[in-house]
């Protein structure tokens, strides 16, 4: 998985892609924005990412 590390405001948060393409947001939980373009388009324009169980 390759990850960004970014900082909002004082919590800190990763931006993960795996094997198939989707892009996940990793904070205390774990999230996912879609995968591919869709994924990469949720990022850009702030789309809530939905919950992973």
């Amino acid at each position: 998985m390759g990850v960004v590390d970014a900082v909002i405001d004082t919590c800190r948060y990763f931006l993960g892609i795996g094997e198939s393409g989707t892009i996940y947001l990793v904070m205390d939980w774990l999230a996912s924005f879609g995968s591919g373009i869709t994924g990469l388009e949720g990022v850009v324009l702030g789309v809530m990412p939905k919950d992973v169980a």
